[in-house]
């Protein structure tokens, strides 16, 4: 397809042509007669060699319609003309009802039809409507049909909803023209206006629903065009509503008596235009309707569409925002547009009118709503800091915002100078200090473009796609998420909601949210522009020095205690000691814990679980300790003896010669990184291993996730922890984190927390006993582990799909750790991935004592802390570069970036 044809879809009125004839006559022939099949897929096949070279949405969806309606006036016409007698039967009429009443065909929508009949004739109607189906299905048409009186209409339109829908869109396709008429007249009086508020407010119930099945933001990052919130759907519910509401049915007409404004007509018909385009992409690539955007598709359609990459972002992404932009702009005006048509009537309004109240200079208040008076609108819109103030009186006294106030707000073009006015900083500000409706109150301004004026750091990220597995909203929204997330934290009963509670400059942390991602989109580390933006906000809300550093730090750092929560051992004091030295104080330490639990958090359903909150409570917690003075280093002999006096009393008095002896065969890291109750599970496991080569444990847990512990020999096991890592991976298991015990006496303790992303909420254990054979069979040389790469069950992932532009690192950190070499290896993940880093590690003769395995969807953030053969760091610097280029070998197989 030609680059220039997605031109038509910017947002700017598309005139439609005429629709132009296609050539080809259908079959009049008997039904079912093979020249009208043979028609019938011509026509189809010139239809879509059309779309393929640069046919609009529009044009394509029009000629599938006409298609559709010469097909079914043939069939029609030559059914009555063998059942009935006459060319033009009184008491019969076909009629095209739902998306084809509209006249939307997509290439494999539904078609709806009703056989309207009169009670005397039944039997030809029967008759009529089999000769007319039956051809349509040869032609493997998916058709949805009734055969009704208008009796059966009104009465079906009562009772159910869907039914009620579908009948006030219709078009009569053939038969009596006076039976369908009068159709319309009796639905629309017994059924249509019967209750028309009822309706309304159903039909809002229905699209809440909808939206909560199919996502509840446009920003979901496989959407489904059709039903998604801000898709075709969406349009159609508009339409239902100004049905029910004003009696119109189309766009233009409603453009025409002044209900639709202009601009949001245009906005409409260009994303209506597009859904469709992608729509009819997807059924005729696929041969079925087909309506989820997969990453797979994106790719496809985005070159299909003629998009290009530029220098900072991927076609894909661009193709992404762009549709973006289109179900927003959807969403925005069905909201509004349902919001004003389904307000009280000033009848109905006339108690609250009395009611109200005016706020000088420009506001009129009522129980339930603010508006701003249509006599100071101009002088309004000069006024950034009454522009806020509307959304900050409509925050504290839990207000609506009226439809006549949204709508002009909408539509209104605002300098970003008026709302950059100091006083209106001032009271962003206020907005971000209350203790209620913050997340609300953003989103609103977010909505109606009033946000990104305050903010233009936060506007640059407007519906900026990074096309990840791992990120499942665009950038936007993921930060008003976390906005949600965070103000939750104030009724919330656990740690996080204690922290936050404790904070005093929340306005600072607001900020801090909004701000934490402003610097992606750039190739350069997003964390260093986002302290540039930073500074630049802090400036212009004339923060003083102490808040501006405060902001600047908690952007630059947002990531930082994730990385070490999840990449460090937390038991080493060195770790701990340099973190907390960074943060320098506990009012910084708790709102850089906040922030980077509601940024994971906001990431997407299933990216924040127990183990990443143990970690990052536990990183809070010691570091805490250090910064309050109290926690001193600890006294290692001391608390190595209190810790085998409690493994004595719960072992026993007849335990205590046994447990020594292997006690004093552990390094004393061991003792002071696990509990009392695991270090009793461990011994019996190596007082046992005298009889077994190798021992496996597994314990389960309910969510999928299991503790497994594997206890060997080293000299009859060799690359163990390869052996285990591969034989995990293998088994489809995501690996959290592995801790590594080597005894005097070479007895290796091997510990990993896992996850069975494909095991609900119930522990499988005949699951985990398979895998705790497969782990015993690699151990025991019964089994190599790459056998087990294949014929397993597979990995439900995009391994093909090329996700990231980030390239291959390998870093070895020689100064957090004092006992260990820290290997960082970032790659784009890919099954076996893990299995061949470790066996690539034991081949360059070191031991790997601890280890984080980090996997974000398609990327793999792998932490192993190694020594060599001597026991020893890694220092010598080719030793260390050797290291390297190994490493990126096998995760690249053709080089990489060494660090």
């Amino acid at each position: 397809m030609a680059a220039s044809a997605f031109s038509q879809y910017n947002i700017a009125m598309v005139e439609i042509d005429d629709i132009i004839r296609d050539a080809g006559a259908l079959d009049r022939s008997a039904p079912g007669s093979p020249n009208l099949k043979v028609a019938w897929d011509e026509r189809r096949a010139a239809i879509m060699q059309a779309h393929r070279e640069g046919a609009s949405g529009r044009k394509v969806v029009d000629r599938l319609t006409r298609l559709t309606d010469d097909v079914l006036l043939t069939l029609y016409a030559n059914a009555v003309a063998r059942h009935v007698a006459g060319k033009d039967v009184p008491g019969l009429a076909l009629v095209a009802v739902g998306g084809y009443g509209r006249g939307e065909l997509n290439p494999h929508s539904d078609v709806d039809l009703l056989f309207l009949y009169d009670p005397r004739q039944a039997d030809a109607a029967k008759a009529v409507s089999n000769d007319v189906l039956y051809p349509l299905w040869d032609l493997r048409l998916t058709v949805g049909h009734s055969v009704r009186t208008v009796a059966d209409c009104v009465e079906v339109g009562l009772a159910d909803l869907t039914a009620h829908t579908s009948m006030i869109e219709t078009r009569l396709l053939a038969g009596d023209k006076e039976l369908y008429q009068r159709f319309v007249r009796e639905f629309t009086a017994k059924v249509a206006k019967k209750d028309v508020m009822s309706f309304l407010y159903r039909k809002a119930e229905e699209q809440r629903t909808r939206h909560q099945r199919f996502g509840a933001t446009v920003f979901l990052q496989q959407p489904n065009v059709k039903e998604s919130s801000g898709g075709l759907r969406d349009i159609h519910y508009l339409l239902w509503v100004a049905i029910a509401r004003y009696g119109i049915g189309k766009l233009r007409g409603l453009l025409e008596k002044g209900l639709l404004d202009p601009n949001d007509y245009k906005a409409l018909v260009n994303a209506r235009g597009f859904f469709w385009h992608i729509r009819n992409e997807l059924h005729f690539e696929r041969g079925k309707s087909v309506d989820v955007l997969t990453f797979e598709e994106q790719l496809r359609l985005c070159r299909f569409f003629g998009f290009h990459e530029t220098r900072t972002s991927r076609d894909v992404e661009r193709f992404m925002r762009r549709y973006y932009l289109h179900a927003s702009r959807v969403l925005d005006i069905c909201s509004r547009f349902v919001d004003r048509a389904t307000t009280r009537p000033l009848s109905k309004t006339l108690s609250t009118m009395i009611f109200s109240r005016k706020v000088a200079p420009y506001f009129v208040l009522t129980s339930r709503e603010i508006r701003v008076d249509a006599r100071h609108e101009a002088a309004f819109l000069a006024d950034g800091m009454g522009i806020l103030n509307l959304f900050h009186l409509a925050q504290a006294y839990g207000l609506r915002i009226h439809p006549d106030t949204v709508e002009m707000l909408s539509h209104a073009r605002i300098p970003r100078r008026v709302l950059r006015q100091p006083d209106a900083m001032r009271v962003f500000l206020d907005i971000l200090r209350w203790d209620s409706g913050v997340a609300e109150t953003l989103g609103r301004m977010h909505r109606l473009r009033i946000l990104g004026r305050v903010l233009p750091e936060f506007a640059r990220v407007d519906r900026l796609v990074t096309f990840s597995q791992y990120h499942k909203f665009t950038v936007d929204a993921h930060t008003l998420y976390a906005v949600e997330l965070l103000e939750q934290l104030a009724g919330a009963d656990d740690v996080f909601g204690k922290v936050f509670r404790e904070i005093r400059r929340k306005e600072i942390l607001y900020l801090a949210v909004l701000l934490h991602d402003a610097g992606k989109g750039l190739h350069r580390d997003h964390c260093e522009v986002g302290e540039e933006l930073a500074g630049a906000v802090a400036e212009r809300f004339a923060l003083v020095p102490k808040d501006t550093d405060l902001l600047r730090f908690l952007v630059r750092n947002h990531l930082e205690m994730s990385h070490i929560a999840f990449r460090r051992d937390l038991s080493d004091d060195t770790v701990l000691t340099q973190f907390a030295r960074h943060t320098e104080t506990p009012e910084r330490l708790k709102m850089l814990f906040v922030l980077t639990h509601v940024d994971i958090r906001a990431v997407g359903p299933g990216t924040w679980n127990g183990w990443k909150e143990g970690l990052l409570t536990e990183l809070y917690a010691r570091s805490i300790e250090i910064l309050a003075g109290r926690r001193m280093v600890v006294d290692m002999a001391r608390e190595i003896g209190r810790l085998r006096e409690k493994v004595h009393a719960v072992l026993g008095p007849d335990a205590k010669d046994w447990s020594d002896e292997i006690l004093r065969q552990a390094p004393g890291r061991y003792l002071v990184a696990h509990s009392v109750d695991d270090i009793c599970r461990h011994l019996g496991m190596i007082r046992k291993l005298k009889d077994n080569p190798a021992l496996v444990e597994i314990v389960p847990q309910e969510d999928g996730s299991a503790d497994i512990t594997v206890c060997a020999h080293d000299r009859l096991v060799p690359a163990l922890f390869s052996k285990i890592a591969g034989t995990l991976s293998a088994k489809d298991l995501q690996i959290y984190d592995a801790r590594i015990t080597t005894f005097r006496d070479d007895v290796v303790l091997d510990e990993f927390r896992v996850k069975d992303p494909n095991m609900g909420s119930f522990i499988d254990h005949d699951r985990w006993g398979r895998i705790r054979n497969a782990l015993l069979d690699v151990l025991l040389g019964r089994v190599e582990v790459e056998s087990l790469f294949v014929g397993g069950r597979g990995r439900k992932s995009h391994e093909h799909i090329a996700f990231s532009h980030t390239e291959p690192m390998v870093r070895i950190d020689n100064e957090t750790s004092a006992s260990f070499s820290i290997i960082d290896v970032f790659a784009a993940d890919r099954q076996g991935l893990l299995y061949a880093i470790t066996r690539a590690i034991a081949g360059l003769g070191l031991s790997v004592f601890f280890s984080r395995i980090a996997t974000k969807a398609d990327r793999v953030v792998d932490v192993f802390y190694v020594k060599d053969l001597e026991g020893g760091k890694v220092e010598d610097p080719e030793r260390v570069e050797a290291i390297r280029a190994r490493l990126l070998e096998v995760v690249t197989g053709h080089g990489g970036v060494v660090v």
